[in-house]
């Protein structure tokens, strides 16, 4: 079975999506048991269904998303590659060749 490189960032985009995510959620438990919202977010849960809205990406948004999941991860790698380079610096000088 092959698998093109494409679906292996695609992977690795979706796991990075997925610890952001984790990630957020932590923070905001955190903030809501700091502020004493976590009752009140409980209660929300039992909110009635149609008061909630959620946007839901149309089929032509779809390849922007994904495109968007995909790239973000690799611009990030991309750009700490060039972070980590350092200079370097090459002295030269002229050399006189007889033939």
């Amino acid at each position: 079975m092959t698998t093109t490189a494409l679906s292996i960032e695609l992977m690795q985009a979706i796991a990075d999506l997925k610890q952001t995510v984790a990630d957020v959620e932590a923070r905001l438990t955190n903030l809501e048991a700091w502020m004493g919202l976590a009752q009140v977010a409980s209660t929300l849960a039992t909110a009635v269904p149609a008061m909630v809205q959620v946007r839901v990406p149309t089929v032509p948004d779809m390849p922007q998303v994904l495109a968007m999941v995909v790239q973000a991860p690799f611009q990030r790698r991309q750009q700490q590659q060039l972070e980590d380079v350092e200079e370097v610096v090459v002295e030269t000088k002229e050399v006189s060749i007889y033939v």
